[in-house]
């Protein structure tokens, strides 16, 4: 029997079987979808999943070059991340008007994030995001991940420690998880943990890939971001409205925020092309099925899709009640 983690419906599922295909190692894996609650989700989960992590796995990756402790870089790009969130200055204006604006911006103004503030990044792998926040002034950031074959310690602070959130004891006013949520395997206990983090007036920012998309629909089991056997379960806005409200989280606010990788990654996995292989447009865009123009009608569609509610990916942002 079949039975839904999220919501724990019992009924019958449609089920699907999907490939690896990052790496192309074609091993097959049994999704389903749940009837009650939408939620998309790997029937067993296998047993070691390390050989679906290699040590070139991309999230794994340090920065080539440790740049958190220069003085003077955390100068000018905290006043290009000030300059990004409207406390405009020249310095920031400059940078922006030739690198545009820090990646994590938009996330910080929406969650009203401040330079005092905690943050937990959860699930940050090497933490090449976390690098960038630091950067910008964010001294009080901090990232977790048990799959780190150990700490991690930058310049100027910065540390990353190898462990579960469950072994985390101190409270965050800002909490994060960047496509990492999706490969958890218990998302109820998840969400407990993340409440229990969370200070008073917390903030927690969720960053999935969804399967309330037209990419799921449209691509079903070769879906590049239903990415067996990583991905264990791939939510829909009601999936994530039932875990928020079983532990006392409520969501303010769902901003789409997918890309062309939904088209071209998955048109690659129809085709049986794998993302790491020689004629992939990760790997060789040159050499890749896809012309210039393809590529710019993707991000079209995806920008549409996005305006619509209908992207394969979102920023759940959740406050406690």
């Amino acid at each position: 029997m079949l039975v839904c983690k999220v919501c724990g419906d019992d009924s019958q599922k449609r089920t699907y079987t999907a490939r690896e295909m990052m790496f192309g190692t074609r091993d097959e894996f049994l999704y389903f979808e749940c009837p009650c609650c939408g939620c998309v989700q790997i029937a067993e989960i296998p047993q070691d999943m390390s050989a679906y992590y290699p040590n070139t796995y991309y999230s794994h990756k340090q920065p080539r070059y440790d740049k958190t402790g220069n003085p003077l870089k955390k100068f000018y790009k905290k006043r290009w991340y000030l300059h990004s969130i409207g406390r405009k200055n020249v310095l920031g204006a400059l940078l922006a008007r030739f690198r545009g604006v820090p990646e994590f911006s938009e996330w910080f103004k929406n969650l009203g994030i401040d330079f005092t503030e905690s943050i937990l990044d959860v699930g940050c792998g090497s933490g090449s995001l976390l690098t960038k926040i630091w950067q910008c002034g964010f001294e009080k950031a901090h990232g977790v991940d048990p799959f780190l074959p150990e700490d991690i310690y930058y310049k100027g602070g910065l540390h990353i420690e190898k462990r579960d959130i469950s072994e985390i004891s101190s409270q965050y006013d800002c909490i994060m998880l960047h496509h990492s949520f999706e490969h958890m395997p218990e998302p109820v206990e998840t969400f407990g943990q993340l409440f229990r983090l969370l200070s008073h007036r917390g903030r927690l920012l969720v960053r999935i890939p969804v399967a309330d998309s037209f990419a799921w629909r449209e691509y079903r089991e070769n879906w590049v971001q239903l990415d067996p056997p990583r991905h264990f379960f791939l939510h829909t806005e009601k999936s994530m409205r039932f875990l928020a409200s079983k532990v006392g989280l409520d969501i303010e606010n769902v901003v789409y925020d997918s890309t062309d990788f939904q088209f071209w990654g998955s048109e690659e996995y129809r085709k049986g092309i794998a993302r790491y292989a020689e004629n992939s447009y990760t790997m060789n865009p040159e050499g890749s099925i896809f012309s210039k123009a393809d590529i710019q009608q993707f991000r079209k569609r995806a920008e549409q899709l996005n305006a619509e509610q209908d992207g394969d990916q979102a920023c759940y942002y959740l406050i406690k009640r």
